[in-house]
């Protein structure tokens, strides 16, 4: 009976109390400690290797038919996609293209009734087509790290994606890098068709 009790005394549990927050929250300033910490980690060189690479091959097919003149490229929404971009672009260089334009916005703007003129404006495009697309001169490089924000869920929140569009569509002149996270493209395409217009589409997958 003793080494009865004394094995049952071995799993005696201290009795289990609940409480309202099983994890205490972390300081706000915490989090965005831990965040800037996260995005200033390097990138993958795969990924980088990978996206030069797609991008030299369809910079070489525009210059064959300028219609091409279009790259998505899309990722899981836990990959730092626009940082990967913007990455692969520095020291970066292709016989083909002697501009980049890169779209700078860190996060999508306040005041998005104005969108379509804060693009012209941040790209350096007119609002009507500027440039000559017989004129044999392809070697401008537009980038779009991050396509979510030039949207917003709302009833006018598409006059930046309908812009991005009917350009890439008009100036052949310009070849347009656009990244996107899978999911976003899904919900663009399925209240806006946009696959019906983006053909060049590539999965960022390691």
């Amino acid at each position: 009976m003793q080494i009865f009790d004394r094995l049952k005394s071995l799993f005696i549990k201290v009795p289990f109390q609940e409480t309202d927050n099983e994890f205490d929250e972390l300081p706000k300033n915490v989090i965005s400690s831990l965040n800037q910490q996260i995005q200033a980690l390097p990138c993958h060189p795969k990924y980088v290797k990978i996206l030069q690479s797609t991008l030299e091959e369809a910079l070489c097919q525009w210059q064959d038919n300028p219609e091409d003149n279009e790259l998505v490229i899309l990722s899981s929404s836990i990959e730092p996609l626009s940082q990967i971009i913007q990455t692969a672009l520095v020291n970066w260089s292709d016989e083909n293209i002697r501009n980049i334009k890169l779209l700078s916005w860190s996060n999508r703007p306040k005041d998005f009734l104005k969108i379509v003129s804060k693009l012209q404006n941040d790209l350096g495009l007119s609002a009507k087509l500027d440039v000559d697309c017989h004129s044999g001169k392809f070697q401008e490089l537009v980038v779009i790290p991050c396509l979510e924000f030039c949207f917003l869920r709302h009833i006018h929140g598409l006059d930046g994606i309908e812009f991005l569009r009917n350009r890439i569509f008009q100036d052949h002149s310009r070849f347009w890098l656009i990244g996107c996270n899978s999911s976003t493209w899904q919900y663009l395409d399925y209240i806006y068709n946009i696959d019906s217009y983006f053909k060049k589409l590539y999965y960022c997958r390691l």
